[in-house]
């Protein structure tokens, strides 16, 4: 199971970066249902918030 989720965080954050859409909107573009454990997910995984991501795109 935690292949798939990083695969998932894999692609979520290439979206944040290629797209101009709100995180919100990439996160349950891609399944994710709860937003609060989407952001703790993702930083564990990058060690940055979805929205620090997105200010570089």
């Amino acid at each position: 199971m935690s292949y798939v989720r990083n695969r998932r965080l894999d692609r979520i954050r290439e979206d944040i970066l290629a797209s101009t859409d709100p995180v919100g909107t990439i996160a349950y573009r891609w399944g994710v249902s709860h937003l609060g454990r989407f952001a703790g997910e993702y930083r564990a995984r990058f060690a940055e918030l979805p929205s620090h991501t997105a200010t570089r795109r």
